[in-house]
């Protein structure tokens, strides 16, 4: 499931018209568990929302199938996140994913990023 959204949010930025669009990935680092990542990302993606703007978010941090939690529309700009917290060689670790679009979406993703890291170090 999760390849065929990353699949559909890839194939959709490459048939995109010809509007500035960036595309950032970041590591947030090893998690103790997919349960910590999940509800530190709930956190930090609620906070963004509060202190900076933007749309609204979703996931569900009590579901133990969940491996992702998103944002839409934050400011700076317009950007989408996802917070994903996979196992990676058996350990959980936390990622994100920007899309930003506009005339500054690569100023608002890295703005955008770095925010995401101080509330990341904040919460967990």
């Amino acid at each position: 499931m999760r390849y065929l959204i990353l699949g559909t949010v890839l194939a959709a930025l490459g048939t995109a018209p010809a509007a500035a669009e960036t595309f950032k990935l970041g590591d947030l680092g090893p998690v103790s568990s997919r349960g910590a990542c999940m509800a530190t990302a709930q956190k930090v993606l609620d906070a963004y929302l509060d202190e900076f703007g933007g749309h609204s978010t979703a996931g569900d941090p009590a579901d133990p199938a969940a491996w992702q939690y998103s944002a839409w529309d934050l400011r700076p700009g317009d950007s989408d996140v996802v917070i994903s917290c996979p196992v990676v060689a058996g350990q959980v670790n936390a990622f994100f994913a920007i899309h930003s679009s506009g005339p500054a979406d690569a100023a608002d993703a890295e703005e955008v990023a770095g925010r995401l890291r101080v509330l990341w170090e904040r919460f967990y």
